[in-house]
């Protein structure tokens, strides 16, 4: 065994070029016979030729055994003696052996490119004897082949491959036949696959003496035949999935292979067919146009695409060539789809997109689609009418129509939503049109293609711009129905079918005194009521209601009724309640029942019953005759016990022959006049008033009045009519136009005013004294003639006086139409009625101007006559002044004679007195008479009023008289002489202080206001002294007149009228016990220029 062990060593040596770092021979091996070389050479080669021929299994292997194993079964089984003859035949073998050599150099090269293979050989235990091949063991288990040679293949193999390499081991060595199998080696924690292959190595003899394993690396191998099955199940499953049949014929028209799909429509199983022959199973009809077109494909080598029809199926039919390495067909593909179903579907997808087409295109709603970059891809022809544009126009463009400004941001959030789910819209815009602004309603969705993406955006949209306009309209009735029933006096209740109230008008708290919360709450209650809660239903009319209700009282039909409630105030008030049930689908679901507050029509019937029953009694006991007659005055038809009394007719008797009555109308024009009258209004049917003279039995001659008016009662004209005794009133109106005429021939001038003053009557006194017509005055004011010489306070003395129901006697200065001034005196009267209240004035005005006349003569006079008073008055002055400078001078004289200056000094103050006196005098004198120019300036009235009084503020206290000032605030600055008004207040207050001289508890005020309408100032001074007496008010402001004696020259007031005069302005006194005012009005603006009256 180490002999056979070691001769296959050595044998292998001269093929192992492969492996160049083995030794050429093994040591301590003989070489001395020759003949067991060559048998060893032999049985090598036949090893070798045989391993290499079970792992090449192509044509190449089989050429190669054909070349060698002759040669090596010859020197393997020939032994010595085929050696002897070798050897005799050497020569001749030697060119074979050369050759030899060279095929073993070729088939070294060819092991060479053999990849991841190795040659193992074995000894008879399963050593490694030796290894080689392009990839060694060191290359896949990491060990040098001294380092596993005379190892065992167990230490490598798994335990199961282990086995089964020893089987195979055992049955080379024992029976001589080659094995192959499969085996896993784990080293070093990785695992090899292998294919083997083991062939027997024999002796001379025919003996198996080792075993050639050749390992085939099948790592990657059995990957690729892993996903090379794994791809083609996953094919064959894919191809029986699909709803196509699928063949795989070869040049000779048989079948390689078909899909499931095939096999059924071919009604056998696919197992069966294999092999086949493809053409018998195709029609005859389409057999050679198959077979044309299969040889069309072979020989361009292009795919074909055809249809074909056969037993009303429709199949759409691909043939695919497939090639080979050297790009020749050597296989077709055949692909055939039933599209029956499909063809049938899309014809008639065709045949509903056509009409469902031309229901769009002739559809009134608009429908449109666009893209995603929301372009418009389609558009009806409704939509084209709709928005004025050709369908050219509008495909492909953005959304033309313009929607309304306001919903613009609407129809982007609409567009944008679409893209979202639920990918569905509704929304209402404003779109502009030829007809104006219309309200369009969009139903929008998104459209998907079969792979569920978002493809268009569809629309279809309405004209709702009426239906819209009717919601307005529905809401705003609505509104006005709401707002009728909130704001509707009547109480609105609406019950469900158990009584529970749901809702209750606002009404509900004026009519029950209630909120309609507390009612709908069922804190008060109605019919039926409930324990321990109010019920507003009057108690006595509780059984009533309930029966009203219930539909038991009397007609069932009756729904209305009449009954009393107690409101929240314990207030009993009368309502009318009608009720209605709401029905749907002919059961009630609601009640709604009308509560009206009819408190005021029961106390309006009641008024009317009395009024009624009074008009009966007034009827009966009226001072008037009320009549009834007919058209033709034929028939009396009523009468009132009245008539009888006033005509003194039995009215009975004018019941038959009402003829009688016309006989009594009296003789006279008047008379006949009114009976003319009569009977011409009657015959037009017009209403007549008549007055004229009826002759009676009891009274004789009465002057009456019939009054009548035309109604028509059944179709017949008849007159109702009155009858009044106007025999006084005829008397009295008589005596009217005999006083109206008196007025009329009046020479004073009478104005008759109602309580506000306007005028109602002039008589023609006044037309001739004013120049106004009559005409001109009626309505106006007697502002009319009014002159502005009176200052307003006398106006509101005569207003106040008459208006208090007083008569009030006094003078007017007028004006007349052209300008002129009058004088009258006035005597106005209020007229009162019943209640004591003015209803008019009457003024009658006398005009007095030559009577003023008159008196201004008489007054011119009287100033003469005071003129020589005062000159007699300034002559005693003088004279008395002269008498006392005379004798303080003699005196003062005799004195200075006789030294005596004592008695000089006592006189010398009386000669200044009398000398101050004299000059004061003459200033005063010089002052009255001389004319001064005014130095205006810029005056504040309440500061020069306050200077006035501190300057006698001393003077007052010592004569223990108080001095007020009263300013109204704001006053304006007067423009005037500063000094000479100073000195007018000055002379006014000092009067006024010495006015208090005899009173205790004096007061001296000064009033300053400013008129704004008059522009003026109106300073007062008053004082309670003990006032002025009407002699001396006429001649106060009379120059060298005074009350005050040898105290006053009389030139003081004079001055003052001077001053205020010279200002523009006027100055007036009023005086009575207890209360003298001096009253000054002077402008504003300074106007000079006034003259005295």
């Amino acid at each position: 065994m180490d002999q056979a062990g070691g001769g296959a060593g050595e044998t292998a040596g001269p093929i192992s070029g492969v492996s160049p770092g083995r030794p050429a021979h093994r040591p301590g091996v003989a070489w001395r016979r020759p003949a067991l070389v060559v048998a060893v050479l032999g049985a090598g080669l036949l090893l070798a030729v045989v391993a290499v021929g079970a792992a090449l299994e192509d044509s190449h292997a089989r050429m190669l055994l054909a070349v060698l194993a002759p040669p090596a079964a010859i020197v393997a089984a020939g032994g010595a003696a085929a050696l002897r003859r070798a050897v005799r035949r050497w020569r001749e073998v030697t060119a074979e052996l050369r050759g030899m050599r060279e095929r073993l150099q070729l088939f070294d090269g060819m092991l060479s490119s053999v990849q991841r293979s190795i040659f193992i050989l074995y000894n008879r235990q399963g050593d490694i004897v030796d290894a080689w091949g392009p990839a060694d063991l060191a290359t896949w288990f990491g060990l040098s082949l001294d380092q596993v040679r005379g190892r065992n293949m167990r230490e490598f193999l798994l335990a199961e491959h282990a086995r089964r390499r020893e089987q195979m081991l055992a049955c080379v060595f024992e029976e001589g036949l080659p094995q192959s199998g499969p085996c896993e080696v784990l080293f070093q924690g990785k695992l090899f696959s292998y294919e083997v292959s083991i062939s027997p190595l024999r002796d001379a003899a025919g003996r198996v003496t080792a075993a050639a394993a050749f390992c085939r690396e099948t790592n990657e191998l059995r990957v690729a035949e892993s996903r090379l099955y794994e791809s083609r199940e996953a094919l064959r499953a894919l191809l029986d999935a699909v709803d196509e049949s699928a063949f795989l014929i070869d040049e000779d028209y048989r079948l390689l292979a078909l899909n499931e799909t095939a096999g059924r429509r071919l009604e056998q199983p696919p197992g069966e067919l294999i092999g086949r022959d493809v053409r018998p199973l195709w029609p005859a009809d389409t057999a050679a146009r198959r077979a044309a077109q299969i040889e069309w494909v072979r020989r361009t080598g292009e795919a074909v695409e055809f249809t074909d029809r056969r037993n009303g199926y429709v199949f759409e039919n691909k043939l695919t060539p497939i090639r080979d390495e050297r790009g020749r067909v050597v296989k077709i593909a055949i692909f055939a789809r039933d599209v029956s179903e499909r063809q049938r579907a899309e014809e008639e997808l065709r045949r509903s997109e056509e009409r469902y087409r031309g229901i769009v295109e002739s559809h009134v709603d608009l429908v449109v689609r666009l893209d995603l970059e929301e372009r418009l891809a389609f558009v009806n022809d409704a939509f084209c009418r709709k928005f004025g544009y050709r369908r050219e126009e509008l495909l492909g463009r953005r959304f033309l129509p313009q929607p309304h400004p306001d919903d613009v941001r609407l129809t982007l959030e609409v567009l944008r939503d679409l893209r979202f789910p639920p990918y569905r819209t509704h929304h209402q815009a404003r779109m502009m049109t030829p007809e104006g602004w219309r309200w369009i309603a969009w139903e929008n969705t998104t459209i998907f293609d079969r792979a569920g993406r978002i493809e268009e955006f569809q629309g279809i949209g309405r004209d709702v711009t009426d239906y819209v306009n009717s919601l307005d309209a529905l809401r705003q009735s609505e509104e006005r129905y709401k707002s009728i029933v909130e704001n509707t006096r009547d109480l609105i209740i609406v019950s469900e079918p158990g009584g529970a109230i749901s809702y209750a008008s606002p009404a509900c708290e004026q009519v029950l005194g209630w909120s309609s919360a507390t009612l709908i709450a069922g804190e008060v209650t109605g019919i039926p009521p409930a324990p321990g809660k109010p019920c507003f239903v009057h108690p006595e009319d509780r059984e009533r209601v309930v029966a009203f209700l219930s539909g038991q009282a009397g007609d069932p039909g009756a729904r209305t009724l009449e009954y009393r409630i107690v409101t929240r105030d314990v207030d009993v008030r009368w309502v009318s309640h009608a009720w209605s049930p709401v029905c749907c689908g002919g059961k009630p679901r609601q009640v709604i029942h009308i509560v009206r507050d009819v408190t005021p029509m029961r106390m309006a019937e009641q008024a009317e019953r009395r009024r009624s029953q009074d008009l009966a009694r007034v009827y009966e006991n009226v001072p008037i005759g009320l009549w009834k007659l007919s058209m033709d005055r034929t028939r009396i038809l009523a009468f009132s016990p009245l008539m009888t009394e006033i005509t003194g007719l039995d009215m009975n008797v004018m019941f038959a022959d009402p003829t009688d009555w016309v006989e009594r109308f009296g003789d006279n024009p008047e008379s006949r006049r009114a009976m003319q009258i009569m009977d011409e209004r009657i015959a037009q049917q017009l209403p007549f008033d008549v007055e004229y003279e009826f002759r009676t039995e009891s009274r004789g001659p009465r002057w009456l009045q019939s009054i009548a008016k035309p109604a028509t009662e059944h179709g017949e004209v008849v007159y109702y009519g009155v009858t009044l005794d106007i025999t006084e009133r005829r008397a009295m109106e008589r005596e009217r136009n005999l006083l109206a005429e008196a007025l009329n021939q009046a020479d004073e001038m009478i104005i008759v005013t109602d309580a506000a003053g306007r005028i109602v009557y002039v008589n023609p006194a006044f037309e001739r004294i004013t120049g106004y017509r009559r005409e001109e005055a009626l309505g106006q004011t007697p502002r009319l003639i009014k002159s502005g010489h009176h200052h307003p306070s006398h106006y509101q003395g005569l207003w106040g006086t008459i208006r208090e129901g007083r008569v009030w006697r006094g003078h007017f200065i007028n004006r007349r139409r052209n300008g002129e001034m009058f004088e009258q005196f006035a005597t106005i009267t209020p007229v009162l009625n019943d209640q004591r209240q003015v209803t008019h004035f009457i003024g009658v005005q006398r005009d007095i101007s030559i009577e003023r006349e008159l008196e201004r003569r008489l007054r011119h006079a009287q100033r003469i006559s005071d003129i020589g008073q005062t000159i007699m008055g300034v002559s005693h002055h003088l004279k008395n002044i002269l008498s006392g400078l005379r004798g303080s001078s003699m005196l003062m004289e005799r004195g200075l004679e006789t030294g005596d200056l004592c008695r000089v000094r006592e006189l010398w103050p009386v000669f200044q007195r009398n000398t101050e006196r004299m000059s004061r005098l003459a200033d005063e004198m010089l002052n009255y008479a001389r004319l001064q120019r005014l130095e205006l300036a810029p005056v504040d009235p309440g500061e020069l009023s306050g200077e006035v009084l501190e300057n006698q503020r001393s003077l007052a206290e010592q004569r223990r008289v108080s001095l007020e000032a009263e300013l109204a605030e704001p006053l304006p600055r007067l423009l005037c002489d500063r000094n000479r008004m100073y000195d007018a207040l000055l002379n006014l207050v000092c009067n006024a202080v010495d006015a208090c001289d005899d009173v205790g508890g004096g007061r001296v005020g000064i009033q300053v206001r400013y008129l704004e309408q008059e522009r003026q100032i109106e300073i007062c001074v008053h004082d309670n002294g003990r006032g002025i007496d009407e002699e001396t008010l006429a001649r106060i402001f009379n120059p060298f007149f005074t009350t005050k004696g040898s105290k006053g020259t009389g030139l003081g007031l004079a001055v003052v009228q001077k001053t205020v005069h010279e200002h523009g302005g006027r100055i007036e006194v009023t005086s009575r016990p207890g209360r003298t005012c001096f009253t000054m009005w002077i402008p504003v603006d300074g106007r000079p220029g006034g003259k005295e009256e």
